[in-house]
């Protein structure tokens, strides 16, 4: 844990230290938060394409199904 500690204090610099080393963990937590706000805009997109897509092919089956019926 010293070593640990020793890193911080040589990151953060003498003066204002725990105040940069704040901003840091405030940084990073901005940045976690958006990438899963983000992969989950994807994820949301991408399973409303999904959506789509299976909506048109059931749709080309009631077509189909429907174009046999008609023939007889």
């Amino acid at each position: 844990m010293y070593r640990h500690s020793n890193a911080l204090q040589l990151v953060a610099g003498r003066k204002g230290g725990e105040m940069i080393v704040h901003r840091l963990f405030l940084y990073a937590a901005i940045v976690a938060s958006a990438s899963f706000f983000i992969r989950r805009y994807i994820k949301v997109r991408a399973s409303a394409r999904a959506a789509a897509r299976l909506d048109a092919c059931l749709a080309a089956r009631r077509r189909d199904a429907s174009e046999r019926g008609n023939r007889g």
